[in-house]
């Protein structure tokens, strides 16, 4: 995966893509890191993305701003709800 070939651990990679990247939008404050009065995002996954970045697709469940939602209740667009600019 481009994570190793980049010679990130999983970790570093969630980070990254977190705290980091919520500090390079100037958003720490809101943003980027599980802390009290900070925006709610975050993704349950059903195998551990520490031990194998690839377990980032294994997404159960997605909170935001504290909504939750279930993998379960997904339900794919169709290609005509999609309308031709695709």
């Amino acid at each position: 995966m481009l994570v190793h070939a980049a010679g990130f651990t999983p970790m570093e990679a969630i980070e990254a893509s977190s705290r980091i990247g919520a500090m390079t939008v100037g958003q720490a404050k809101e943003i980027g890191t599980i802390e009290q009065g900070k925006i709610a995002d975050l993704v349950f996954t059903a195998r551990d993305p520490l031990a194998d970045i690839a377990n980032l697709r294994s997404v159960v469940m997605t909170v935001k701003r504290g909504t939750i939602y279930r993998r379960s209740d997904y339900k794919p667009i169709t290609k005509d709800e999609v309308g031709d600019n695709q």
